[in-house]
């Protein structure tokens, strides 16, 4: 997947979250990227927590479906994480938190 994700900040927060690189040359097969989503997955060497698996796939899936808009903070911490609709990134750092352990263990 090298070079096929830019990084985004979340909001003003210092966690980053993987962007879509927007070129009219680049041509992603969405079946490719599920496919070598699936084999980081399930790579013995990919140690990381279920949690975070969760994260990789919520991101890939929304950059895939063309829901970028939808790589914040707070959304991906309600449909991820299970916050309520009361969650608030400023005061909760759990997915700046995750999403940089995520970042180390890829």
């Amino acid at each position: 997947m090298t070079g096929m994700f830019s990084t985004e900040r979340l909001g003003s927060a210092d966690a980053r979250v993987a962007e879509p690189v927007s070129s009219p040359t680049a041509k992603v097969d969405p079946n490719q990227v599920r496919m070598h989503l699936e084999r980081v997955l399930n790579d013995p060497d990919f140690s990381t927590t279920e949690r975070r698996r969760k994260i990789l796939s919520y991101i890939v899936g929304q950059a895939l479906g063309g829901r970028s808009d939808r790589l914040k903070g707070f959304d991906i911490a309600v449909a991820v994480l299970g916050r309520d609709e009361h969650f608030d990134p400023q005061t909760d750092p759990i997915v700046r938190i995750e999403v940089g352990k995520l970042r180390g263990d890829l």
